[in-house]
């Protein structure tokens, strides 16, 4: 079965209480994926999803698709996560990484 290549952009987001947010620009579905970010002011835990169509901050925005993670602390700023190999090949996919007290 052949695997979709699916790209991937950061979200920009007006807060600027996570910066520096590093991920690869394009992965293969199914591949494990490895995302870096950095934590400003008091931030000090963050939620990552995942989105596709645009930026999003949560589960109630129409772009959001899953929660990479709900909860990752400052003090570790990076994690791998396992794309799902389902995933459609398309080029408009969002990892959004933002404080934990933002939006759910």
């Amino acid at each position: 079965m052949l695997k979709s290549l699916v790209a991937l952009s950061a979200c920009v987001l007006a807060q600027a209480t996570v910066t520096n947010t590093s991920i690869p620009g394009s992965f293969v579905a199914g591949d494990t994926v490895d995302i870096q970010w950095s934590c400003a002011g008091t931030t000090s835990a963050v939620k990552v999803s995942l989105c596709k169509g645009g930026n999003c901050t949560g589960s109630v925005s129409a772009n959001w698709l899953q929660w990479i993670v709900q909860s990752r602390s400052c003090s570790t700023p990076t994690y791998s996560f396992v794309s799902a190999s389902s995933l459609a090949g398309a080029s408009d996919y969002y990892v959004c990484v933002y404080d934990s007290l933002d939006e759910s």
